[in-house]
């Protein structure tokens, strides 16, 4: 926690160069909260919102490309390689975006990928944490669950394979890999962070 903030997750995008990522975002239209600055022992930081044309954005920027998943948006990163061998979405995959619910802002939120719902859920629970929002079905075919650890911060859960079986997408684990998730443009602004690492990667 800093100052009066709550404990919540954040999304860092690894990048090559903060300071020209920086400014890529700002000609791409983001705003640039803070930085670039040194966060001593991890590298540069800088903290940037996206603008309302997030799509655009995120090429422009990172050099995500999207593809539709339902009615939501993979983000795929030609070259990367991430996840497990077998998963339900491509190893490509760095981010997927979602539609917001109603009335709710648009945000970077952390799923992680585990072997069963219910189980972790109860887990989370008998551990000292909250069950947000109880296991549910998807409309992207995934079953997912809200949790607060003991501190307050959410994160949500999916299985390791969805609910349903997705054509020409390999289906096995994706355990423990955060995805980042925003709402449906082109309403879609939130706060992110960029660290200076080897590569683009969540």
């Amino acid at each position: 926690m800093v100052g009066a903030e709550a404990p919540a997750w954040l999304t860092n995008v690894c990048v090559d160069d903060v300071e020209e990522t920086a400014r890529r975002a700002v000609d791409a239209g983001g705003t640039l909260f803070d930085g670039p600055l040194d966060l001593p022992p991890a590298g540069r930081l800088a903290v940037l919102a996206d603008p309302h044309a997030a799509p655009a954005f995120y090429e422009a920027v990172f050099g995500w490309q999207a593809e539709a998943f339902g009615p939501a948006t993979m983000w795929r990163l030609p070259g990367y390689l991430g996840g497990e061998p077998q998963q339900p979405v491509p190893r490509d995959v760095v981010a997927t975006m979602e539609p917001a619910q109603p009335g709710a802002a648009p945000e970077w939120a952390v799923d992680f990928w585990v072997a069963d719902a219910e189980t972790t859920a109860r887990t989370a629970a008998e551990r000292g944490g909250r069950v947000l929002v109880a296991p549910h079905n998807t409309d992207i075919g995934f079953r997912t669950s809200v949790l607060a650890d003991p501190g307050g911060a959410t994160s949500s859960i999916s299985p390791a394979t969805g609910a349903r079986t997705v054509s020409r997408i390999q289906t096995s684990t994706f355990i423990g890999q955060p995805l980042g998730r925003c709402g449906a443009p082109p309403l879609c602004r939130r706060a992110m962070s960029l660290g200076l690492g080897p590569g683009h990667q969540l």
